[in-house]
């Protein structure tokens, strides 16, 4: 009779070895699939980031190129001024 209970209990422990073991794989194949997850979404903010400061760089030389032209065209409604002013004496 002890046998009996012996060859049931190891049959318990091997039943319960072999679930354990196949919940480890699943949850490590649900960690990969999360982790695999977060790095496509870690590359898309990475990708908008990168869009976002060319965009910034580009609109920082539009942003330099109007006020080089803005200078000029105080410089010309200046001596316009002057012109104008000669004229009225």
């Amino acid at each position: 009779m002890s046998e009996i209970v012996q060859y049931i209990t190891l049959g318990a422990v091997i039943i319960g070895a072999i679930v354990n073991i196949s919940g480890m794989v699943g949850k490590r194949e649900s960690r990969a699939a999360a982790d695999a997850r977060m790095e496509v979404k870690l590359d898309n903010i990475y990708n908008k980031v990168d869009n976002i400061e060319r965009r910034q760089t580009s609109f920082e030389t539009t942003l330099q190129q109007h006020e080089t032209r803005i200078i000029k065209v105080e410089e010309s409604t200046k001596s316009a001024h002057h012109r104008i002013d000669e004229l009225v004496k």
